[in-house]
Formats: C-alpha cells, structure tokens, sequence
C-alpha cells in the first residue's frame, strides 16, 4: 500500500472540503482540519445508525427510533403521574 511519502511533491486534499491537507497534519490524514474529521465521523455515524445501532448493534431505522422516543416518552409521563398520584394521597 502506498504511503504519503511515496508522493512527495503530491498535494493532497481533504476528502470532505477539498482543501489542501497541511504539511502540519498527520501522515495518513484524510482531512484537514478537526471540523472536518468531526464532519466526516459524523456522516459516517449517520450511515451506520441507518442500520444498526451502534450501541447495541440491534436493527435501527428511523420508525423504529421515533417509536422508541414515544415509547419512552409515554412511560416517563406515566411514572411522574404515578408520583404526583403518590405525593397527593390519591391512588
């Protein structure tokens, strides 16, 4: 595999924004500066959430994350009513 020194005098640019990459980069730098790393991480995040989680490597999609925050919704409002229930006595 080809390293950056074999193309000394070649320029290399940035995979997200085209800019040159600095000499002040790491060798193996694809990008050119940390707000364009945080860009391509994140792009590539957003990929990886379209088809499995990244935290549980369990099948994720958009409708199964929107039904999850309902879900979830509902069962936090679920137990603040069951404690406001509690606080006043009435159960």
């Amino acid at each position: 595999m080809a390293r950056k020194d074999d193309f000394t005098g070649t320029l290399m640019h940035c995979i997200v924004c085209t800019k040159p990459i600095p000499p002040t980069r790491r060798k193996d730098a694809v990008t050119c500066s940390t707000e364009c790393s945080k860009a391509r991480k994140n792009f590539w995040r957003s990929q990886q959430d379209m088809v499995e989680c990244r935290y549980c490597f369990r099948p994720s999609t958009p409708e199964e994350r929107a039904r999850y925050i309902k879900w979830r919704w509902a069962e936090k409002k679920a137990e603040k009513e069951a404690t406001h229930a509690t606080d006043t006595g009435s159960v």
